[in-house]
């Protein structure tokens, strides 16, 4: 007996050789299946295996927009933690430049231990504040300041 011919994929009127034609359909092909015809299956495909290919090729469709999001975070982020940490040290730096003012505005009438109390609250926040190790040298001068500030504090005149 000898071997049947395949009837897979024909029709009644088509005939082996223009059953895989775009043309032989009456219906309009989508873009996939005209690019489909154009160039054969995708390089994925031919290489690795159907699950394989399939699973590559949704995660390459996935990273791009990933990334498209993720490159411009990467280059932003560390320009935020900078000014987070030295939003940090700013405040602090207000409240001393407010002390300074408040000795300079009394010259020595106002209550020179609430003052100092202050700054030592003062210093004891710059103390408590977590900072990396880049950041350390302006917490050094940031308490170098405060010390300045008790000095003048101490050398200020009092009325009598």
């Amino acid at each position: 007996m000898p071997p049947r011919a395949s009837t897979r994929g024909t029709t009644f009127s088509s005939t082996p050789t223009n059953s895989r034609r775009p043309e032989a359909s009456d219906f309009p092909l989508s873009d996939e299946a005209l690019q489909f015809h154009k160039s054969g299956r995708p390089f994925l495909h031919n290489q690795l295996p159907f699950w394989m290919a399939t699973a590559i090729g949704k995660l390459i469709i996935l990273l791009i927009p990933i990334l498209g999001v993720l490159y411009p975070m990467m280059r932003f982020l560390p320009n935020l933690f900078d000014w987070m940490m030295r939003s940090k040290i700013s405040r602090l730096y207000g409240e001393l430049r407010f002390l300074e003012e408040e000795i300079e505005a009394t010259r020595g009438a106002g209550n020179v231990q609430d003052i100092a109390a202050r700054l030592d609250r003062l210093e004891m926040q710059a103390s408590r504040l977590r900072m990396p190790l880049a950041y350390a040298s302006m917490m050094y001068i940031l308490q170098n300041h405060i010390d300045l500030v008790r000095q003048r504090l101490q050398k200020a005149p009092t009325r009598p």
